[in-house]
């Protein structure tokens, strides 16, 4: 696939101007709504509240009496119609849309292209409807964060791409709207130019279940597969998916099937054996066009393969910065609690820059980075309309809420979204940071007219309400991230996985560290999390103090315990495996004897 095109010829040059000059276009807005953050968010809430007025969700609301040119009113009469919402509220109007009457969240003729399907890191899927404005929304904010990206090196934008999304079609709702991942149905709808640089077709997003034995974790291996085996055709230059852990998994994945990737490699195509009983295709129906690109673009190639068995030789294993030396870009979430995989990137990936995609989700773009090295991205202001409550007030009978232009830098808040796709004042739970605000830019004359501080900047830091509180310490993931990561950086140490979840021992609760026997940190690592722990949250250094809690252990798990509770896990909630993401606070008192039975448990600290 991008094979072909992997020199930079006269045509792609035309091509690349033409994007830009698009570019120019999008730029000029994203700009433009960064001089006036409010005026951009009362004209999105506007729209929105003008298109929903005839559904029967703007009826029984009554947004149709809502002043919509009355700029000081605006929010003040859409709060007192519209609570505060979590999806079960909004869940009588999806399940109407889902058996066929979009009317329930739009205006008449509006149409549902999907319903999107939440990945079930914290609870059973959503469905959440995407309308065209959605997708169009979607679109953008992708396009405007892959700018920032290549706008430094515009030839990588037309080299060879990995890519792991979802079946945007997992299943059918009961009015016949395809159900499945908003990235598939992107992966589609990309530009003919631009499809051309995946090293496979969208379509290798959209495996099935087929045959017995063909579960999720066969699924997975087969899309790793797949990428591995357009790829080594092809020369890489980038690899976006969101979870850094699916980087990392793909990466082992590779050296640990080296050995059939360069077979099949010199034998070309897509071998019987991979179908047969035991195969990485078993039982996994592919796609017409995944069958006919493998006929085209997986020839029989035992130069290639002699390369590859050279690289295998010389460095043990078959590394992805090896195997492409132009892979230089990782595009994935970084911040909150998945910034502990990234120094394991480095091990498989080398110098590749990591650059954060931003705190996406099914439910929609919330901020856009524009620089590497950091989580922190601009709020997308066009795309919806944002809402703030102070993390420390939540649980208030009546918290403040605020908009975009009134946040105070350094302080944490949980999102609110108010979105094209029919959500109203949707609690996300996600809990942000605002880093400070990016200043407005334009002309002289422009920033003249400018207003307030321009565009705030937002990290994410954890899933709220995600919090662990035995004696009323009341720890956070983030917290427990924060001091684990610091701990183990320190001591020069690294884990793949781990968790901090309560135990009781001898009668009384601590918190232990939960990694692999085959990885265990020393104890110096465990004091230091516990040391960093207190400095970060002081009930928890009260409740260490007074001996209420117990210091940190640790905690080795027996090999394979956390891909079996993962997996448990995953069958639950029905997610999706390339978007899962495993906790890092677990306050489940009866989570140690889920992962750890003790029957089987080495015995702790």
């Amino acid at each position: 696939m991008a094979g072909r095109i992997n020199d930079f010829t006269f045509k792609q040059r035309i091509i690349e101007r033409v994007l830009w000059r698009q570019s120019s276009v999008v730029t000029g807005q994203l700009h433009a709504a960064g001089r006036d953050v409010r005026g951009t968010q009362l004209e999105v809430l506007r729209g929105l509240i003008r298109r929903a007025r005839r559904s029967d969700f703007g009826r029984d609301h009554d947004l149709g009496s809502i002043r919509t040119k009355d700029r000081k009113t605006l929010v003040r009469e859409l709060r007192t119609r519209v609570p505060v919402m979590s999806y079960e509220e909004h869940r009588p109007y999806i399940d109407a849309a889902l058996a066929g009457r979009a009317r329930a969240l739009f205006r008449p003729g509006e149409r549902i292209e999907m319903f999107a399907l939440t990945s079930g890191t914290t609870d059973a899927r959503k469905y959440l409807p995407v309308p065209k404005r959605a997708v169009q929304n979607h679109r953008r904010g992708w396009f405007i964060w892959g700018l920032s990206t290549y706008v430094t090196d515009p030839p990588a934008l037309l080299r060879g791409k990995l890519a792991l999304s979802g079946d945007p079609a997992e299943t059918y709702s009961a009015g016949g709207t395809p159900c499945g991942s908003i990235s598939g149905l992107l992966a589609q709808l990309q530009s003919p130019v631009i499809k051309k640089t995946y090293v496979a077709p969208p379509e290798a997003g959209r495996l099935r279940r087929g045959g017995a034995g063909s579960g999720a974790e066969s699924v997975t291996a087969a899309k790793y597969y797949l990428q591995w085996r357009f790829g080594l055709h092809s020369e890489v230059g980038s690899f976006v998916t969101p979870n850094p852990a699916t980087h990392l998994n793909f990466a082992r994945w590779g050296a640990a099937n080296a050995e059939l990737l360069i077979e099949h490699t010199a034998r070309g195509g897509l071998p019987d054996d991979a179908f047969a009983s035991g195969g990485l295709l078993e039982g996994v129906d592919l796609p017409r066009e995944v069958r006919r690109a493998a006929m085209h673009h997986l020839p029989a190639d035992p130069g290639r393969a002699a390369e590859l068995q050279a690289l295998l030789r010389s460095h043990g294993s078959l590394r992805p910065a090896d195997v492409w030396p132009r892979l230089n870009m990782l595009g994935c979430w970084t911040g909150g609690t998945l910034g502990h995989y990234l120094p394991l990137l480095t091990e498989h990936y080398g110098e590749a820059r990591i650059k954060d995609i931003g705190l996406i989700a099914s439910e929609g773009r919330t901020t856009i980075p524009m620089e590497d090295g950091t989580p922190a991205g601009r709020l997308d202001a066009q795309g919806a309309f944002f809402e703030f409550i102070p993390e420390d007030r939540i649980e208030d009978d009546d918290p403040p809420v605020l908009l975009a232009d009134e946040l105070t830098p350094g302080a944490t808040y949980y999102v609110l979204m108010t979105t094209p796709g029919g959500l109203w004042r949707y609690d996300i739970r996600d809990v942000v940071r605002c880093e400070g605000y990016a200043p407005p830019t334009g002309s002289a004359r422009q920033l003249k007219r400018a207003a307030g501080p321009g565009t705030p900047m937002l990290s994410f830091l954890s899933k709220g309400r995600n919090f662990s509180n035995i004696t009323g310490e009341k720890l956070t993931e983030y917290q427990a991230a924060a001091a684990v990561s610091g701990a183990l950086a320190s001591r020069g140490h690294r884990l793949t996985a781990y968790a901090l979840a309560p135990v009781f021992h001898a009668g009384s609760p601590r918190y232990e560290l939960f990694a692999a026997a085959s990885e265990v940190p020393p104890r110096s690592v465990a004091a230091e999390a516990d040391r960093r722990l207190r400095a970060l949250n002081c009930e928890y250094d009260a409740k260490r103090a007074s001996g209420r809690l117990g210091a940190i252990e640790v905690r080795p798990l027996s090999a394979g315990a956390w891909d079996a509770w993962d997996a448990r896990r995953l069958a639950r909630t029905g997610g999706v495996a390339e978007q899962y993401k495993r906790p890092v606070l677990i306050g489940d008192l009866g989570f140690a004897d889920e992962i750890d039975p003790p029957g089987l448990r080495a015995v702790a600290g």
